[in-house]
């Protein structure tokens, strides 16, 4: 008799057996639909006030992260987005969270040189002296990009590198 055959056949037939049994692995939304549990961050990108408010007013997590480690408001400062930035700073989005990269939500605006988003950062009370893991604070973001408005903001704040 060959236990090998045997042996090999049970084998198959477990896997068979687990694979069938198992659960199904989540679908990716048909093309064209959104998937709700990501779309909070389309809504941020594109500047959808409406969403952003709807999502914090049900109780969504104004901090919560991307796959990328990006907070919620590091995404609208980056994007430029006014509106969400707002809304996410008064439902108490954390305003001085850090990414992989230690970087800011100002260090971002900053980057971009959207003055109206850094005053409304530093009004809420961002830190400025903080460097990323290139060693580069907001200022020198600033400075870099040449964004004369943002470094003479940050500089009335107090940065000095």
């Amino acid at each position: 008799m060959n236990y090998r055959f045997f042996s090999s056949l049970a084998l198959a037939a477990l896997a068979v057996c687990c694979v069938n049994n198992a659960p199904a692995a989540p679908k990716p939304p048909a093309p064209g639909r959104v998937d709700p549990e990501t779309a909070i961050f389309d809504d941020v990108k594109s500047g959808n006030a409406e969403a952003i408010r709807a999502y914090v007013q049900a109780g969504g997590d104004p901090n919560r992260r991307d796959k990328r480690g990006w907070p919620l408001l590091q995404i609208a400062a980056e994007q430029g987005k006014i509106d969400s930035v707002r809304i996410l700073l008064e439902a108490k989005a954390s305003v001085n969270t850090l990414d992989r990269d230690q970087r800011t939500a100002l260090m971002k605006s900053c980057y971009y040189g959207y003055t109206e988003i850094v005053k409304m950062l530093l009004a809420a009370g961002a830190w400025y002296t903080p460097a990323d893991n290139l060693g580069e604070t907001a200022l020198r973001k600033s400075i870099y990009r040449k964004h004369p408005d943002v470094e003479a903001l940050l500089r009335a704040a107090g940065a000095e590198k």
